[in-house]
């Protein structure tokens, strides 16, 4: 049951073993957890930086963690992570501002010609842009 609470796959077993750094992992897998319901696209060395934020914070040892590329394999492994194409903008506006919008918009429009709108959506500057991609749990709608 905890094995599927953690978004571990079933098709493999899992040995009960406890590392030095469990709790990096459970305050990672959190951390993951709450970037990605906000949105956010996590990659992976950032993964690998917040692991490390959390090891000074909590005094971890350096020799006994190091955030390597086979630490974040096995975390994304362990978690069924998987590096996703974020699509869409579902997830950037709520509801209740959609809503609104669509009622102020005949005011906003009233006295113009229809040729003289023009939707913008598309419009805008990438400089800085977040990234298109992001790590995100397998079997998990990966939207922006």
């Amino acid at each position: 049951m905890e094995g599927y609470e953690n978004n571990a796959g079933g098709d493999k077993k899992r040995l009960c073993t406890r590392s030095p750094v469990d709790q990096v992992n459970s305050l990672m897998w959190d951390w993951f957890q709450k970037a990605r319901s906000n949105g956010f696209p996590v990659s992976g060395p950032m993964l690998r930086e917040k692991a490390l934020q959390f090891t000074r914070e909590l005094n971890v040892p350096e020799a006994d963690f190091k955030a390597s590329t086979g630490w974040l394999n096995r975390f994304r492994q362990r978690h069924n992570i998987s590096f996703m194409s974020v699509c869409g903008e579902s997830a950037s506006v709520s509801q209740e501002t959609v809503d609104s919008w669509c009622e102020r918009i005949p005011e906003l429009v009233r006295g113009n010609k229809p040729r003289d709108i023009y939707n913008m959506d598309e419009t805008g500057l990438f400089f800085r842009a977040l990234s298109d991609k992001s790590l995100s749990v397998s079997g998990d709608e990966c939207k922006g």
